[in-house]
């Protein structure tokens, strides 16, 4: 019993004080009545934008991710079910969203990676479901990757734009950082075999690699092939362009 006192005391100690509270609050939050989980909720988001901006702050949201959605976290929001959010909605919630919005965003996809990895388990949502949703997450958001957040997004929502970068960072990291684009390919593949009715977010995703490879960005690989046949499929000349002498 002494033992695992010590040790809880040794976890305590190492705990920042931001991490401390946010735990503090993630508890009340885990406690309350459905009704008044909304009532709870709002502290916790200010938390987390405090902590997320911290040195570790991202690692230690991924960690408690799990209990943040067994908490009621997402309850009542957009974000409650995981299996209906589309990767192609991410990039105007980031851009146009409020703050909040934003937090919510970046917590909902460290708690995709916690299922991704199999740390975590949700219902409707499969790991390997949660994975192709990151993959084209990725892939969509291949900018925030490559550079810096834009002053705008820096004006708006001040130290919370750079943490977003770093929370794709982390993503990528996990992912799998040296052959993503790999990843990406293959996973345009994937969707394109289920003749879907719906293509714009393929065909961003394919204009985000068009852009790695001029860019000379990321290592492509055995993958290369593939990028060059998609992208040549997407903004190359048909072949009836190509046969046509064209009028001098």
């Amino acid at each position: 019993m002494s033992d695992e006192h010590g040790q809880a005391s040794q976890a305590d100690e190492s705990q920042s004080p931001r991490e401390k509270k946010f735990i503090a609050l993630l508890e009340r939050l885990a406690n309350a009545r459905p009704f008044a989980k909304l009532r709870f909720q709002a502290p916790l988001l200010e938390q987390s934008r405090r902590l997320i901006v911290e040195p570790g702050g991202i690692e230690i949201l991924y960690r408690l991710a799990p209990r943040l959605d067994e908490a009621g976290l997402f309850h009542g929001t957009d974000w409650d079910d995981p299996a209906a959010l589309m990767p192609g909605l991410v990039n105007a919630t980031l851009e146009q969203g409020s703050r909040d919005l934003v937090i919510l965003e970046s917590l909902s996809q460290l708690r995709l990676l916690a299922v991704a990895n199999g740390v975590a388990t949700h219902q409707g949502i499969s790991a390997e479901q949660a994975r192709h949703f990151l993959t084209q997450l990725l892939a969509l958001n291949l900018n925030r990757l490559l550079g810096p957040p834009s002053e705008t997004q820096r004006v708006r929502l001040g130290p919370l734009a750079e943490a977003v970068g770093k929370v794709f960072h982390f993503l990528m990291g996990h992912i799998g950082y040296g052959d993503i684009l790999g990843h990406l390919i293959d996973e345009i593949w994937r969707i394109l075999s289920q003749r879907p009715l719906q293509v714009a977010h393929v065909k961003a995703m394919v204009g985000q690699i068009a852009i790695s490879i001029q860019q000379g960005s990321g290592d492509f690989g055995e993958a290369r092939l593939g990028a060059d046949r998609l992208t040549s499929a997407l903004f190359g000349p048909t072949q009836g362009c190509l046969d046509d002498p064209g009028l001098d």
